[in-house]
């Protein structure tokens, strides 16, 4: 079982997000071994980002020999759109209901300027710099919804 921070899941609410997040937590916490620690919803301190932002791993999974996984995760409708190859985004409610517009979803950036921030923190936190890698999880997908570029 791997050792989480916090000990116990402390986000509350209905949202898919939050749905999301505690499914993952769980899975983390019940299946990796305890070699394994895990910091939910860490926060890096706005001095080691660019732009000033405070900014958030959803999950920052770490290992001493095989170094820090980043995991992001998103709950809402996400999707392709092929005609303007972007991914896309729509909000859903607690019962998977979508609402609003649907925004592009711009993973790399975000994961660019995350990864950004935590290696800034590492190196001056850190006496030896981790291997970091990132993945982002869609817990609540089940199918892909796209259709995908004929070339």
């Amino acid at each position: 079982m791997a050792i989480m921070h916090p000990k116990k899941f402390n986000l509350v609410g209905h949202r898919t997000g939050v749905k999301a997040e505690r499914l993952l937590y769980e899975a983390i916490r019940d299946h990796l071994p305890n070699d394994y620690q895990c910091f939910h919803s860490f926060k890096i301190p706005h001095q080691y980002d660019r732009s000033g932002q405070i900014r958030e791993a959803d999950f920052l999974i770490t290992h001493k020999d095989a170094g820090v996984l980043v995991l992001e995760v998103k709950a809402d409708r996400i999707y392709f759109d092929s005609d303007r190859s972007k991914l896309m985004q729509i909000r859903q409610d607690e019962n998977f209901r979508t609402y609003g517009n649907p925004k592009v979803l711009n993973l790399e950036d975000q994961i660019q300027d995350t990864n950004r921030s935590l290696r800034s923190y590492l190196r001056e936190n850190l006496s030896k710099y981790p291997f970091v890698s990132n993945i982002v999880a869609f817990p609540h997908s089940s199918k892909l919804d796209a259709r995908l570029p004929d070339h």
